[in-house]
C-alpha cells in the first residue's frame, strides 16, 4: 500500500476547511517524492519529502523542527511496550508524551504532514531501511493517533518484517524485528513478531474507529471513501487488493454482523477475502453485534474454525438458550470464550420452556481452555458440565448467587487461573471444594461480598493444598469462617504460623479492600522459633496487605527471606507501628531503620496506607502530619520508581507529594488525597518534571492477566 489510508478516511475531512497555500505546496513535495521513489531516486525522494515534512505549518515559529537522535530504539520500545498492553488508550498516552531520551514529538492534525511522513517512511522501507521506517511509522502515530496513516504503514512493515524471518540476526529486517520486539541483539520468534502485528494494527483500528468525528458514519461508506483515498483505480475498484491483510481483517473483526454484510457488497473479491480469511474468523469479536436472528445458523456453517468467539453485549446479540446452543454446537473449534453485558445489574438468561435441556442431549464435550462470563447469570451452569479438562482459565464476573462445582468438577482438574468477583448480596463459597476440584490451580482471584468457609468434605484430606498456587488476591468485603477458612487454606489448627505451609510455588500474596483476614492468613506464633535460614520459604515477589495492619515482626517472617535473595518486586502494606517500643521518649518508628531487612535492589513499587510519623507528645494540633520518613526508605531502594502513597487525611500532605514528584527515583504516583487548588498545582509539577500523578481510590486495584485476550 504505497498511498496510505489518509486520516480523513475516518474524520470526515470532506467538512474541513479548504486547504492553504502551505497544503497545496506539501502536496506537490509529497507527489515529487513519489514521482522520484518511482524512478528508483530514493535519495532526491527523501530529500524532497523532509521539504514538506519541514514546512508544515505546526512550526508555529518557523524555526524548524528538532531532530530526534539517530538511534531511535528508544522511541520504537516506548510505543511497542504500548502496544503489548493492548490497550488503545495506552498508546495514545504515549504518542502524547515525550520520548523516554526526553525528545519532545511532535503533534499535529494536517493530514499532509501525516502524508508526509507516510512518504519519508516508504522511502526509507525502499532502501532498505527498515528500523528507519518503522520509527518513522511510528512517529506518524505520535503526530495523530486517531489517524490511520501510521497504522496502514507501521502494520505494512511489520508485516514484511515478519514474512523475511530468518535465523541470521545481521540482517536489516531482523535487527529492525528485534526492536520491534523489544529483542536487541536476538532473534526474535515469529511467533512474538505476529503478536505484534495483530496488537499494532487492531489498536490502531479501535483508535480510528473510536475518534472518528462522524459517528453514524457507516462502515461502508467509509470502506469505499478508503478506496478513493488510496488513489489508484484498482483500489477504487476494490479496496482488498490494496491492503494488508491484517487491516482488512481486524477491521471486519471490530463490526456488528449486519454491518458486515453491507461490507461485503463493496466487491466480490472483497467478499472472498473475507469469507477465506483465516484470521479473521480465528478470532471474532463483535463490539456491537446486532441481532442476527436466522443469519447466525448460515453463519456459522461458514465459519466453523472460530477459535476466539467474543460478545461484548448479549442483549444486543438477543442470547437465548438456543443461540447459546447453536454456538457451543456450530463452532467445533472453539477456544476461547467470552459473554459480556453492557447494562447496568445482571443479564439472567431466562429459559420458562425448558429448551435447554431438550438442546442439551445433542451437545458433545467441549474443549474450552477460556472460559468469561460478566454480568450474566444462568449460563455458566449451561456451559461448565460439558467442558473438558482443557479448562485453564475460568473468569466469573458477578454471574451467580450461588456456585456450585460438583456437577463440572472434571472439567476444572487442569485449571489454572480463577476469577470470582461478585457486586450483588453475599454468596458463600466452599473453599474445601474448590480446592479438591482445582489441584493444578496457579491463580485465585475474589472479590465482591463472599463468606469464604469449609464444610466437611471427607474426601478431602488435611493436607490436600494448591501445590501450584502462585497468586492469592482477597479484595473487597470479604467474610469467612476463621476456624474454617485459616484451618484448611493456609494455617495448621496444630502449628497456626502460616510461613512453613505456605506452597513453594507462591509469588504473590494480595489481601485488599475492607476484610480482616490478614490476622487469621498472616498469624504468627510468638512461641514457634524463627529460623531466617529456613529455605522452604516461597520467594513472595509481590506482596500487598492493606486489609489490616502488619507488624514489623510479622513482614519479617513473610518476606525477609525474599528480600534478602534480591526476588522482592512490589511491596504495598499497611503497617502497625502502635507495637513498636521506643528506646528513648523522644525516639520514633523509622521505616529506614525498623524495617531495614527489606532492603533490596529488586523493589521497583513501594506502597504504604494509614501512616502518620509526627511525633511531638506536646503537640496540641492531631492533625499534624510528617511524610519524610516515608522519602527517607526509599534509600534502602535504589531502583524504586512507582510509589503508592495513601496517608489517610492529615495537614500538609503535599509537602510529601512535592517530594515525591522532585526525587530523581520516582517516576509515577498513586494517592488519594489531593484536590481541587493543592490537586492542579502538583499536577502541573509533575508534568513540568515529567512525572505521572494520579487520584485513585483507597488503593490499586489487583490486574487480573486473563483480560488481555478480551
Amino acid at each position: 500500500m504505497d498511498n496510505a489510508w489518509c486520516s480523513d478516511t475516518y474524520s470526515g475531512q470532506h467538512n474541513a476547511p479548504p486547504p492553504t497555500e502551505i497544503d497545496d505546496k506539501m502536496e506537490h513535495l509529497i507527489s515529487r517524492s513519489r514521482n522520484l521513489l518511482d524512478d528508483d531516486q530514493v535519495t532526491k525522494a527523501i530529500r524532497i519529502v523532509m521539504e514538506a515534512v519541514e514546512i508544515c505549518p505546526c512550526d508555529p515559529e518557523g524555526q524548524g523542527k528538532q531532530r530526534h537522535g539517530k538511534d531511535k530504539s528508544c522511541h520504537i520500545i516506548q510505543c511497542m511496550e504500548a502496544v503489548k498492553t493492548n490497550d488503545p488508550a495506552a498508546l495514545r498516552q504515549v504518542a502524547e508524551c515525550p520520548c523516554t531520551c526526553g525528545y519532545p514529538w511532535p503533534s499535529c492534525n494536517n493530514p499532509q504532514h501525516a502524508l508526509a511522513l507516510d512518504q519519508l517512511a516508504n522511502c526509507l522501507d525502499k532502501a532498505k531501511q527498515y528500523t528507519a521506517a518503522l520509527s518513522t511509522a511510528l512517529s506518524t502515530v505520535r503526530l495523530d493517533p486517531t489517524s490511520a496513516v501510521g497504522y496502514c504503514r507501521g502494520g505494512r512493515i511489520l508485516r514484511y518484517l515478519l514474512r523475511s524471518h530468518s535465523n541470521d540476526p545481521n540482517t536489516p529486517e531482523m535487527r529492525a524485528a528485534a526492536v520491534a520486539t523489544q529483542n536487541i541483539g536476538t532473534i526474535p520468534s515469529s511467533v512474538v513478531l505476529r503478536d505484534c502485528l495483530v496488537r499494532f494494527v487492531e489498536i490502531g483500528v479501535r483508535l480510528t474507529s473510536r475518534y472518528r468525528q462522524i459517528p453514524k458514519d457507516r462502515y461502508d461508506t467509509i470502506l469505499q471513501r478508503m478506496a478513493h483515498h488510496l488513489r489508484s483505480d484498482v483500489a477504487r475498484r476494490d479496496p482488498s487488493r490494496a491492503m494488508p491483510p491484517e487491516l482488512m481483517s481486524l477491521t471486519f473483526s471490530f463490526l456488528s454482523i449486519s454491518d458486515l454484510i453491507r461490507c461485503m457488497l463493496v466487491s466480490r473479491s472483497w467478499n472472498r477475502l473475507v469469507n477465506q480469511d483465516g484470521l479473521l474468523w480465528s478470532h471474532l469479536s463483535l463490539s456491537r453485534p446486532g441481532n442476527a436472528k436466522g443469519f447466525f445458523s448460515i453463519f456459522l456453517g461458514r465459519h466453523p474454525q472460530i477459535y476466539t468467539f467474543i460478545i461484548k453485549d448479549i442483549v444486543e446479540f438477543g442470547l437465548s438458550p438456543k443461540k447459546l446452543f447453536k454456538i457451543l454446537k456450530g463452532m467445533p473449534e472453539l477456544r476461547q470464550l467470552h459473554l459480556g453485558h453492557k447494562g447496568a445489574g445482571s443479564y439472567v438468561l431466562e429459559d420458562p420452556s425448558n429448551t435447554w435441556n431438550v438442546l442439551a442431549k445433542r451437545l458433545s464435550k467441549i474443549g474450552l481452555t477460556h472460559l468469561s462470563l460478566k454480568s450474566i447469570k444462568g449460563v455458566h451452569s449451561r456451559i461448565l458440565p460439558f467442558c473438558r479438562a482443557s479448562l485453564r482459565v475460568l473468569d466469573l464476573v458477578d454471574t451467580c448467587e450461588g456456585l456450585d462445582l460438583t456437577p463440572c468438577s472434571s472439567a476444572l482438574n487442569n485449571l489454572k487461573f480463577l476469577r470470582i468477583t461478585n457486586n450483588g448480596r453475599e454468596i458463600y463459597l466452599d473453599l474445601a471444594r474448590f480446592v479438591a476440584f482445582t489441584p493444578n490451580l496457579e491463580e485465585f482471584c475474589v472479590s465482591g461480598p463472599f463468606q469464604l468457609g469449609r464444610s466437611d468434605v471427607s474426601s478431602v484430606s488435611h493436607g490436600y493444598k494448591w501445590p501450584r498456587l502462585r497468586r492469592l488476591v482477597i479484595d473487597g468485603a470479604v467474610n469467612q469462617d476463621f476456624a474454617h477458612f485459616a484451618d484448611f487454606f493456609l494455617w495448621d489448627p496444630v502449628m497456626p504460623s502460616i510461613l512453613p505451609l505456605m506452597p513453594k510455588a507462591l509469588r504473590s500474596i494480595e489481601l485488599l479492600g475492607q476484610h480482616g483476614l490478614a490476622s487469621s492468613i498472616l498469624s504468627d506464633n510468638s512461641d514457634l522459633d524463627y529460623n531466617e535460614k529456613d529455605e522452604s520459604f516461597p520467594f513472595i515477589e509481590v506482596f500487598r496487605c492493606i486489609s489490616s495492619p502488619l507488624t514489623p515482626e510479622k513482614l519479617k517472617k513473610i518476606l525477609s527471606f525474599s528480600a534478602r535473595n534480591n526476588r522482592l518486586q512490589v511491596l504495598d502494606i499497611a503497617l502497625d507501628t502502635k507495637s513498636f517500643v521506643p528506646a528513648t521518649p523522644t525516639d520514633r518508628f523509622t521505616p529506614k531503620r525498623d524495617l531495614d531487612f527489606l532492603a533490596c535492589d529488586s523493589l521497583h513499587t513501594l506502597g504504604l496506607h494509614d501512616f502518620n510519623f509526627y511525633h511531638d507528645p506536646h503537640s496540641l494540633s492531631p492533625t499534624r502530619f510528617d511524610g519524610q520518613p516515608f522519602v527517607d526508605w526509599l534509600d534502602l531502594f535504589p531502583n524504586v520508581h512507582t510509589v503508592y502513597v495513601y496517608p489517610g487525611n492529615w495537614d500538609n500532605v503535599l509537602k510529601l507529594i512535592s517530594a515525591l514528584i522532585n526525587h530523581p527515583q520516582i517516576k509515577v504516583i498513586y494517592q488519594n488525597v489531593l484536590a481541587g487548588v493543592q490537586w492542579d498545582a502538583a499536577k502541573a509539577a509533575a508534568k513540568e518534571k515529567g512525572k505521572e500523578l494520579n487520584s485513585t481510590k483507597r488503593y490499586v486495584g489487583p490486574v487480573w492477566p486473563a483480560e488481555n485476550w478480551v
